[in-house]
């Protein structure tokens, strides 16, 4: 799983990196997550099927939630 945070607004996008297709459907552990855990804002799964390089491979699939956040740097 990667985490990526918003140290800004104090928001989270949890990301289920998997090394295949799987028919598993994690849109209802995705809404459990948001609604026990106010600061996530979104889930998704990502494929990537190289063992090593980088974690996120080329796709990414919103499963809940946004996709996406939001950061500021400097003042």
């Amino acid at each position: 799983m990667l985490i990526r945070e918003s140290h800004s607004r104090g928001k989270l996008l949890l990301i289920f990196v998997i090394s295949e297709k799987m028919d598993y459907d994690f849109s209802e552990i995705a809404r459990e997550i948001c609604k026990n855990n106010p600061d996530v804002v979104g889930v998704c799964t990502n494929i990537n099927p190289m063992k090593a390089g980088p974690v996120l491979g080329e796709k990414t699939k919103v499963i809940f939630g946004k996709g996406e956040i939001e950061d500021k740097i400097g003042p």
